[in-house]
Formats: structure tokens, sequence, C-alpha cells
């Protein structure tokens, strides 16, 4: 929290125009929250709207790549109390290589960043709308346990049941990357992930894949973090489809199985 308010103010500090609105870059449990967290203690508005239309790991996937809007100027504020503005960077994967970077040398620790200051007229073209208050709804039905009702709001589906009996994660040049293996009626389902979930597969056949979501929660409708799937206690696991920004042309390229290396 503290981390994300030192990068706001880094960046407004430093950018000539008074920031009055925020959105999330992304539809992530903790970019989300940090960016509620950070207008909140900022009064300021959030758009109901993010960048992404779901959870992603990399800067290319979001909605301004696709639009060709530069990701600098930005901030980032460590947890050393190191303090960095960053501009004229035009190439997403640098930045981002220079975000993982820091991260890294923060021994896998946060770190806070705020960039993207820009007019709403340039940047709302670009931007996945509702999303907040679609979540929030989904949000509710989970907390009730309607899990069924959530995800079908959602427009997913239900792909698998079953009980985790191995997973494997590590940290590796700032992404979390890991498996984990699922046994079910229906055989053996295998997730792969990079920070997200890439790729589900059944008995050995893909059958999901990026950009549209994976994800999984308990009986109880609980969310389950990537890391942290309960060995030998029932799951489901799901799928989202994805924004159509992310279905064809440039958006496609950046969020498909190839260009994280399948």
């Amino acid at each position: 929290s503290d981390l994300i308010l030192s990068a706001f103010d880094i960046l407004q500090k430093n950018f000539p125009e008074k920031i009055d609105i925020i959105v999330p870059i992304e539809l992530g449990g903790h970019n989300t929250a940090v960016t509620l967290y950070l207008a909140d203690k900022l009064e300021l508005p959030v758009l109901d709207a993010d960048l992404t239309g779901r959870s992603a790991p990399e800067m290319y996937q979001t909605g301004y790549y696709v639009g060709d809007i530069p990701p600098t100027p930005a901030a980032v504020y460590t947890p050393f109390g190191e303090k960095y503005y960053i501009e004229n960077i035009n190439d997403y994967k640098r930045l981002d290589d220079v975000f993982r970077e820091l991260v890294t040398l923060c021994y896998d620790y946060d770190i806070g960043v705020a960039n993207f200051p820009l007019p709403i007229k340039k940047a709302a073209p670009y931007m996945q709308k509702n999303t907040l208050t679609l979540s929030i709804k989904v949000g509710s039905l989970l907390q009730q346990k309607k899990i069924d009702e959530a995800i079908n709001l959602a427009g997913g589906k239900i792909i698998f049941q079953g009980r985790p009996v191995e997973e494997n994660s590590e940290i590796k040049d700032g992404f979390t990357y890991g498996k984990v293996k699922i046994k079910g009626t229906d055989g053996d389902l295998i997730l792969e992930y990079k920070n997200e979930i890439m790729l589900a597969k059944l008995n050995g056949e893909i059958i999901a894949s990026v950009p549209d979501l994976i994800g999984s929660v308990t009986q109880n409708g609980n969310p389950i973090l990537n890391t942290k799937f309960p060995i030998n206690e029932e799951v489901i696991v799901y799928t989202l489809p994805s924004q159509e920004i992310w279905k064809s042309g440039k958006g496609r390229s950046v969020f498909c199985l190839k260009h994280f290396g399948y």
C-alpha cells in the first residue's frame, strides 16, 4: 500500500499536469485492490474499467500496447525507499524488463509502479469498460457460494473438478512459474502458469489456453492463488472468454501460447 502511494507521488511530482482519475492496469487480485486503495487514500475516482479485461503477466497485455500508446513516463518506488522516474522508453518489453529486474534486485518483493498518465479521451478507446462492477457482482455471488451463477454471469464455463495432488512453482526473472496436477473422474488435469494460468491439459490434450482466462475456486467459492492450490481438497476449474481485443491482430500476437514460448 505504501509502495503504490509513493510511486503515484513520484509520478505526480514529475508529470506537469494534475492526475484526476485512476484506472487499474488489469483485473488482478492485487493490482486492482491497490488501485482502489490508492484512490481511497487520495480521494480520487476510479474508472469502472481496466486496461486488460483480465489479469496478465506482462506489460504487453494492455489495451494501450495495442493502441501504440508509449508506456512511459513511469514511476517506481521500492521497499528500500529507492525512487525512479522513467522517461523515453517506448518499447513495452524493455520497460517490462526494467520492472522485472527491479523486482529481482529487491529479492522478489513487491515494488510500487504508477504509469500511463494521459488524457481520458486518448485512453478511453483502449480500456475494457464496466469490468469493476462486473467483478463486484461476480464476487458477491461467490461469497454466497453461488459458483455456477457467478461463472455464468461472467460468460464462462466449468471445465474440470477434482483434487490437486501436486504443485511445483518457482520465481524466475520476476515471474512466478508453476505447474499443478489435479485428479478427477475425467482423468488428470495439468495447469501451467506464468503468473497467470497459460493452459489446461486434460489427459495430455490442451482444452483451454490464453487469451481466455483460466481460474479456480474451492467448493465454498473462494478464489485460489496459483501458488496455493489446496492439496487433496475439491476444486473447480473454469474458463472465462477473453476480451475481443486479444482475439486477433496485434492483441492476439502478444496473448497466445506462442508468445509465451509454447
